[in-house]
């Protein structure tokens, strides 16, 4: 009678530790996912700063990816913790509202709309980092009750555990080699397997992630389940890193950017009395293109303007950019002819692999009247005399993957005549239905502009672009005007 009453408490205090494991098994994956919950939002939020930084779409992956991340986190964490949980849930629910809403898709629409500066100050005042705040303070109060929970189920488990051995030892009072037998088993598959599981699952709930969670002895169960926690910690621990390494990226990809932008910019040495200059140019994405332009002075009456359009958009694009420019210039200062100048250029820049541009020199002798040019597969550039509209077409191959030579051509230019140097961003610029602007309308808006000066030109052609595309572009779009005076200006 004993027996059967010790083995019907070993059974009950067994059942007893089983449901407690089970609790603890339901509570594990949740007090993970907080973790997890956490890394998610550290990535949205280093996107939505890499992007107020760059202004480039590609750093609001990690922040578009973060996103989805939490949703679904939310989600299985409101099917997963218990109803005392729900309130901190709802909370962090609602700080990531309020974070999203007041500061995040705010300053990412102010970037988008062209008003970056707008979404900086807005980050500068502090508002967006407090509200970011509340947001992980939230997010560490459900984790902290969830891992409350989760060592309260393991205390239990371990306390019905001991129970369970008493009992079995009193039940096996009588036989001593079945009861030892029976502990060492006991101690062998379910209590020191769990016990390493929980000392482990607490070390990496604590935040050490380099503490990897072997495969444990023990039941299906309990292998299944270490195998989850560990490969939980890998990809916890895999994303933490890929969050600092994209805020490094950031760090040092800003200045390189900001300082190609400033190398490519106009260098403004284009001076001539007899000359007015305005030119214009669109990024498609972020701040730095792959256009470059200049107007610059040779001698005291020859002025050269040159246009540069590389394939491709970014860092790369800029270096590329900045190279080409650095031995034009100097090429054209050194006396030599637009397309002797394009064909140097091309000899040092040797294989260029999958990178090529197009570009378009121009030179003025004021006193001569004369004009020179080469176009290196480039959009051709317009005459507009009195609105007679010629085009200064192609005189050779574009720059980069094969060597080639460039033709110099001529024309006679007088006092009055407009000089209308553009990229195929302005040509090829598409509305929503896909129709591209085109050269026509290029010529249109240049006739319709009239005798007014190179800005006005400008102006009213970037314009007819800004109208047709709706204010998206896919490509950079650049222009430059160049007017011949009568007098110094």
């Amino acid at each position: 009678m004993i027996l059967v009453l010790g083995g019907v408490a070993a059974g009950a205090a067994w059942g007893s530790a089983r449901a407690a494991a089970h609790q603890r098994d339901a509570v594990l994956p949740a007090a993970v996912a907080s973790r997890s919950l956490l890394a998610s939002l550290v990535d949205q939020e280093t996107g939505e700063r890499g992007y107020l930084i760059t202004g480039q779409d590609k750093f609001l992956q990690p922040y578009t990816s973060g996103q989805t991340r939490v949703t679904a986190l939310v989600e299985s964490l409101r099917k997963e913790v218990g109803r005392g949980d729900l309130g901190l849930l709802n909370a962090v629910e609602a700080a990531d509202h309020t974070w999203l809403t007041s500061t995040a898709e705010p300053e990412i629409a102010d970037v988008r709309a062209g008003n970056r500066q707008a979404a900086i100050n807005q980050e500068s005042s502090g508002s967006g980092l407090a509200q970011f705040d509340s947001l992980r303070t939230a997010v560490g109060a459900l984790s902290t009750a969830l891992e409350e929970e989760l060592s309260e189920s393991e205390r239990t488990v371990r306390r019905e555990n001991q129970l369970t051995f008493v009992l079995i030892l009193v039940e096996s009072a009588g036989t001593l080699a079945l009861a030892l037998s029976g502990r060492i088993l006991l101690r062998r598959w379910v209590s020191e397997p769990i016990e390493r599981l929980a000392g482990d699952v607490r070390m990496v709930a604590q935040g050490q992630l380099d503490h990897s969670v072997p495969a444990t002895v023990g039941s299906v169960e309990l292998r299944s389940l270490g195998n989850d926690v560990e490969a939980m910690r890998r990809r916890l621990r895999d994303e933490l890193e890929e969050a600092r390494q994209s805020r490094e990226a950031l760090a040092q990809a800003g200045p390189v950017v900001v300082k190609l932008r400033s190398e490519l910019a106009p260098s403004n040495s284009g001076a001539s009395e007899r000359l007015a200059v305005a030119g214009r140019l669109a990024p498609a994405e972020g701040v730095l293109a792959g256009d470059w332009y200049d107007v610059i002075d040779l001698k005291p009456d020859t002025v050269a303007a040159v246009m540069v359009d590389i394939s491709g958009h970014g860092a790369e694009a800029g270096i590329f950019a900045l190279q080409i420019k650095q031995l034009l210039l100097p090429a054209l200062r050194l006396g030599l002819a637009p397309g002797d100048a394009l064909g140097w250029v091309s000899e040092q820049l040797g294989v260029t692999e999958e990178q090529y541009a197009t570009g378009l020199v121009i030179t003025v002798e004021l006193s001569a009247g004369r004009c020179r040019w080469a176009n290196a597969g480039h959009p051709a550039a317009l005459h507009n005399r009195a609105g007679t509209i010629t085009t200064m077409s192609s005189t050779g191959p574009i720059i980069g993957p094969l060597p080639g030579a460039w033709e110099t051509e001529e024309m006679a230019v007088e006092p009055g005549d407009l000089l209308v140097l553009y990229t195929d961003g302005i040509t090829e610029a598409r509305d929503p239905a896909g129709h591209e602007f085109g050269m026509a309308a290029v010529i249109e808006r240049l006739r319709r502009a009239g005798p007014d000066g190179p800005y006005e030109v400008v102006e009213e052609i970037l314009t007819g672009v800004r109208d047709h595309t709706q204010a998206v572009l896919i490509d950079d779009a650049t222009i430059v005007v160049v007017q011949l005076l009568d007098s110094p200006a």
